[in-house]
Order: C-alpha cells, then structure tokens, then sequence
C-alpha cells in the first residue's frame, strides 16, 4: 500500500518507516525525515533523549556539553545562553526541538497532508499538528 505525504509542497512516497525511539521515515526523494504527530511530542522527545544520555552515557553527555557548563551549572551559575541548571536546560530543549532533530536543515516543517495509508501506519489521528524535520 502506497504511503503519501505532502512535504513543503512537494508529494513524496514514504518507503520505509522505523521506530528508534522516535519515528523516521525514509522516502523516494532521498530524505529521511523524523515525524511527530505534535510539536510538544517533539519536545518531550527532545527532553527525554537528553535525559536519557545524562542518566546512561556520561561521558558523551560531557563532551557533549562541556566542562566549563557543567561546573557552572554545578556551582548555579548562568551559562553563555542563560541557563543555570541542567533542568533549566531541559525546559529549554523542550522548546526547540528543531535543534534536535532537523540535523540536516535545523527547520521544522508543519504537514499538511498525508494519506489514509499513512495515517493509520503512523496511528496519528489528524495532520493537523503534526511536525517533520529533514533528518539528512
């Protein structure tokens, strides 16, 4: 069954769709796109992938954020961006998640169709709120 979505204009056949904790779909024009059936899931998702890297791999969340940052934060100082916490930090990821996921372009993109095929695929009830970022 043919899986179609309206991307910036363009109709593009969804030919694959994988879960990794998030969902990407890998379409006939080359692209790989992460899809979210809301923005604030985005967030969240963009939350709980910080979270999770600071609870499981140390290391690379303090390569990741640095040093200089983390003894800031530990100390309850502002950082370079206003952010004193790693908490605060969390609030602020949740609010872009663009910076997260749009690796290749750093752009969220509102969909405004797809079809029934893709629809049910994805359980998503509605296009009406739901978010794409260009993965590559």
């Amino acid at each position: 069954m043919t899986k179609l979505i309206v991307i910036e204009n363009e109709v593009v056949e969804v030919e694959t769709i994988n879960n990794y904790g998030v969902t990407y779909l890998e379409c006939n024009n080359g692209c790989e796109y992460i899809i979210f059936e809301t923005r604030e899931e985005a967030g969240e998702a963009a939350r709980e992938r910080w979270q999770e890297m600071k609870d499981n791999d140390k290391s690379e969340f303090r390569c990741i954020i640095g040093d200089e940052r983390l003894v800031q934060w530990a100390c309850g100082e502002s950082d370079s961006f206003g952010i004193s916490s790693f908490n605060e930090f969390l609030d602020v990821v949740e609010t872009v998640p663009e910076e997260e996921f749009a690796g290749y372009d750093g752009n969220e993109t509102d969909v405004k169709q797809m079809n029934k095929n893709l629809k049910n695929e994805l359980n998503f009830g509605s296009c009406e709120n739901v978010v794409i970022y260009r993965h590559n």
